[in-house]
């Protein structure tokens, strides 16, 4: 019995100064990597933000049942929580992460959001931190291994999630497709010389700003319709328009264009509306890879310009053509 005592005490006494050898092994173990996903880092930021739905996210991805800190207090202590610290900076965003269960660790993870040609580019870096006994005995827990399959998991599932609503990315535009419904503009129409364009656009989106102006009918942004380019001659076949509602009457100096239902192809443009083309081209490329018509008039709306802000840099083009599926 003896024996039996004295193997206990000292089996207890082993383990007490293991469990107390814990605290002097450093608790935080760090990692960093990046992933790149094809959508814009301010939609991505935005959806980092929404902490219910990156709860969600993430507990279907690792199996985990997790929760934020709000509804932890709410329903009681589950398997783990999620809370997230808001930063001021902009596309930087710093979850906290505890996790419960048979051990309990705790991960500060950073994110670091990068616009780029191939897409934007998701960098993190993590601290994780595990209490005294866990550090003992980590080589039979691998919480760091399990963290990093969770994380990755979950980094995934967000990629996925996000690429599957862009068609292409090309030449650093973001290529999406929607279903439109009918809609209607009020146009002014006419051909006009290639060195024309500009000034018939001012000229005329002016004149017809101020009619709907002062019919108190303008709700939406201008927009410009091509229908046609002859280089021999060097004649475009143009409009200027704004969307109204279908209940408008006119006077006959201006037109009706209805636009048909099918998918619109589009994409944005940010900056100066005279660098418009290359969003133009990268759309025309989408399409003729893909072996997809479209029908004319390909259109531009200015959702932000000069009458918004002073600086083009913030300017933003809506770049939009209407897939021919005639023959799909």
């Amino acid at each position: 019995m003896n024996k039996i005592k004295s193997v206990l005490v000292g089996f207890f006494a082993i383990l007490i100064l293991l469990i107390v050898s814990g605290y002097f092994i450093n608790p935080i173990q760090q990692g960093e990597g990046e992933i790149i996903i094809k959508e814009q880092a301010y939609i991505l930021s935005d959806k980092l933000n929404r902490d219910l739905d990156m709860v969600e996210m993430f507990s279907e991805s690792t199996a985990r049942r997790v929760q934020t800190f709000e509804q932890e207090a709410s329903r009681g202590k589950r398997d783990g929580l999620i809370r997230f610290i808001k930063n001021h900076i902009a596309f930087d965003n710093q979850w906290k992460i505890d996790l419960y269960g048979i051990i309990g660790r705790s991960v500060t993870l950073n994110f670091n959001l990068k616009d780029s040609r191939e897409g934007t580019i998701l960098r993190y870096q993590y601290e994780l931190k595990t209490p005294a006994p866990v550090r003992v005995f980590g080589r039979f827990f691998n919480v760091k291994n399990s963290w990093e399959r969770d994380l990755d998991k979950w980094l995934n599932t967000f990629k996925n999630e996000n690429e599957k609503n862009v068609l292409a990315l090309i030449n650093g535009y973001y290529i999406r497709q929607r279903d439109e419904i009918e809609r209607i503009f009020v146009i002014k129409r006419s051909r006009v010389p290639y060195q024309e364009m500009n000034e018939f656009t001012v000229t005329e989106l002016n004149s017809l700003d101020f009619y709907l102006q002062a019919e108190i009918l303008r709700e939406h942004p201008v927009s410009t319709m091509y229908y046609d380019f002859d280089d021999d001659v060097e004649l475009t076949d143009m409009a200027v328009g704004v969307r109204v509602g279908a209940d408008v009457e006119l006077p006959l100096k201006y037109q009706m264009k209805y636009v048909a239902r099918g998918p619109v192809i589009y994409t944005r443009h940010y900056g100066h509306v005279r660098n418009t083309v290359y969003g133009h081209a990268a759309i025309q490329k989408y399409l003729i890879e893909n072996d997809y018509l479209y029908r004319r008039p390909f259109m531009e709306t200015y959702l932000v310009g000069a009458e918004t802000t002073e600086n083009n840099d913030e300017w933003v083009t809506l770049l939009e053509y209407y897939r021919d599926t005639t023959f799909d």
